[in-house]
């Protein structure tokens, strides 16, 4: 499976923050972070896009039938955001690299707990390799996020990390419950 539609991350983040902007009146700084939010899931996207071209398996041993051992490895997700994330202003240079941070760190949690175990002739189902995926839930990711802005949100902050994390995580639940990870080899 490709890497996550940039109109299907967009559009669930569109949506998570209506629901979040209207809960309260329109407020000064909307349009900007409404416009931050889409360019955001578009640097987002690209990077995916760019880490799953990029990836392989790595350092696998086949045994008979069965590969074992190995790492999933490809270029760090962060960088890759943050080299295409919105950077108009010192506003969004700082919310672009706490999302960055936040994902890329995240991302390569989730990296380091893949496990190889798979029949060596066939492509294997991504979700199968007995990872765990905690470390990519919505509340610990706005929670970092928070941290890693290094002060008190401010405004629509918490909407956006909110909108951007739910969205991130829908669209890696769907990617990687179909993702085939090709057949294993050493590299």
């Amino acid at each position: 499976m490709p890497a996550p539609s940039v109109h299907l991350m967009r559009r669930l983040a569109r949506e998570r923050f209506a629901h979040f902007a209207l809960r309260a009146p329109r407020r000064a700084g909307q349009a900007r972070s409404e416009r931050f939010i889409e360019e955001i899931c578009g640097a987002i996207c690209a990077a995916w896009s760019q880490w799953q071209s990029q990836a392989a398996l790595c350092g696998v041993e086949v045994q008979g039938e069965v590969a074992r051992g190995g790492k999933l490895l490809g270029p760090a997700l962060g960088p890759l955001i943050l080299a295409r994330a919105p950077a108009a202003g010192p506003w969004d240079r700082k919310r672009s690299k706490a999302i960055a941070v936040t994902l890329g760190d995240a991302w390569s949690a989730w990296l380091g707990s893949i496990r190889v175990a798979a029949p060596a002739a066939q492509e294997t189902p991504l979700h199968s390799l007995g990872q765990t995926t905690a470390c990519l839930n919505t509340a610990s990711l706005v929670s970092r996020m928070a941290l890693a802005m290094g002060g008190p949100l401010q405004g629509l902050d918490t909407g956006v990390f909110q909108s951007v994390a739910e969205a991130f995580v829908e669209c890696f639940r769907r990617w990687h419950a179909t993702t085939m990870i090709g057949k294993p080899g050493r590299r």
